[in-house]
């Protein structure tokens, strides 16, 4: 499908201070808007070797050194296509991630972004992901405390979890901060930071919320709201900040966004977070630093009807076109897997069609009155479910009350679907497992936990997938 339009005149809630940045907004570096033909130019792919399998020599804990065994893929290494421009996953082709180098010259910006009004009045900066960065700290090693954890955390052993990148997170925020949600840049694809193109970076997005009233916020929580951050994670330069996600108010002024944070995609120019009712959509490029505070303000804010819900949500980039990928937290012994096409720009594409197990979700601003129906659903068994994530013929969905045939009681599990029929589940680390990242890029499966000791962890996709086929 086609890119969608978000102008003024199709529905942009202007009195919300929301439309294409003007003439008079200073230039928002990064973005990369459809050329008139709708797809953004690039020269022919480059020559690639033919690889059977996915190829990843090995990265330790989170980008160091280390060992693994030969016979299980590492992770860290960007993924090389095979001739045909596809990724041999077992028995799944996936498309080749060979992203276009970014224009020579950019296109005029015309993606939706948060009114100039908002900038004048806090006289806010607009700023870069590298800027957040910069001014970030260090990550944290593997402690010898973490790694003890990490070797207790009830991992399944049909897994070789020696290949498996790992980090705890309880550090990062502190207080009662818990991390909910996962993407990266990896599905960015044309989107560039810079003059280089975010899908060559390795910087990983988790989304956290708090319902305790935090200190030091841009945008304060009242007593009974949520207040909802990103740790932007470089794990190349081993560095982390914070960035506070806020609405609009429609009056010129940026409030607490009050959301759970349960789910995150980065899919180009636009991100997504989301909560079991409400889909909330921010352009990439604006991040604002407004008294020392880096914030995030939201375009655009959905409400979920339907089957199911959005408790947690993934980017699909293995099926053209690209979709959002949704599944909802029950107790009823059945969950819905809900599939949402997007243009080429990251926007939902519309779609009016309705399925068996319809679910749509209507836009309250940033494109007021329009509303968009799942492209497919799927229905699956099992309760709890706080993740999920595709890849080709395969789904995986994260759950914190699963069987399996390793354990007699219910446990943190990913059940992994091969065109809709569950072929296996594995014990994950306990601490209520939470979304799923499939980075294309280097053929991984990454998730985190939201209690205890926050473990965010990189297990290679194809070994995943080939433990679940026996």
């Amino acid at each position: 499908m086609g890119a969608v339009a978000l102008s003024g005149s199709v529905g942009i809630a202007m009195f919300l201070g929301y439309g294409p940045a003007s003439s008079a907004d200073p230039p928002v570096p990064g973005t990369v808007s459809p050329s008139p033909s709708g797809v953004a130019p690039g020269p022919s792919q480059p020559a690639a070797t033919n690889t059977p399998g996915l190829s990843l020599p090995g990265t330790g804990p989170l980008g160091t050194p280390s060992q693994s065994p030969a016979t299980t893929p590492r992770v860290g290494t960007p993924v090389v296509p095979s001739p045909d421009g596809t990724l041999l996953l077992g028995e799944v082709h996936l498309k080749g991630f060979v992203p276009p180098p970014p224009p020579a010259k950019r296109p005029p910006d015309n993606s939706v972004h948060i009114g100039s009004q908002y900038l004048k009045n806090y006289r806010a900066t607009r700023v870069n992901w590298d800027d957040v960065i910069d001014q970030g700290r260090a990550l944290p090693g593997v402690s010898g405390g973490c790694a003890d954890r990490w070797r207790k955390s009830g991992k399944d052993s049909r897994l070789n979890w020696s290949s498996v990148d790992y980090m705890c997170m309880d550090g990062l925020n502190g207080r009662a901060y818990k991390p909910q949600g996962v993407g990266g840049s990896a599905t960015t694809e044309r989107y560039t930071i810079g003059t280089k193109l975010a899908a060559d970076r390795n910087i990983v997005l988790t989304s956290w919320y708090s319902r305790v009233r935090e200190p030091g916020l841009f945008a304060d929580n009242h007593s009974g709201e949520s207040v909802t951050r990103l740790v932007v994670m470089d794990m190349d330069q081993r560095r982390y900040n914070n960035v506070e996600l806020v609405r609009p108010d429609g009056h010129g002024r940026l409030r607490n966004l009050d959301s759970h944070g349960s789910g995150l995609v980065w899919a180009g120019q636009y991100i997504y977070s989301s909560s079991h009712s409400v889909l909330w959509m921010y352009n990439a490029d604006d991040i604002l630093k407004i008294n020392g505070h880096f914030v995030l303000p939201a375009v655009a804010r959905w409400t979920v009807h339907g089957s199911g819900g959005l408790s947690s949500i993934s980017l699909d980039r293995s099926v053209t076109p690209n979709q959002l990928k949704g599944i909802n937290y029950t107790k009823n012994g059945q969950a819905y897997i809900q599939s949402f096409d997007l243009a080429e720009n990251g926007l939902l594409a519309q779609n009016s069609r309705r399925t068996a197990h319809d679910m749509s979700v209507r836009n309250r601003f940033g494109d007021k009155g329009r509303e968009v129906h799942s492209v497919s659903s799927l229905m699956i068994p099992g309760a709890s479910y706080q993740g999920v994530g595709s890849a080709g013929a395969y789904s995986f969905a994260n759950s914190s009350s699963l069987r399996t045939s390793r354990s007699a009681h219910k446990v943190d599990a990913t059940a992994v679907f091969k065109n809709g029929k569950v072929i296996g589940r594995f014990q994950m680390p306990r601490g209520n497992g939470e979304s799923i990242y499939i980075d294309y890029r280097r053929g991984i499966y990454r998730s985190i936990t939201e209690g205890g000791s926050q473990f965010m962890y990189a297990l290679p996709l194809e070994h995943l997938i080939e433990r679940a086929e026996r």
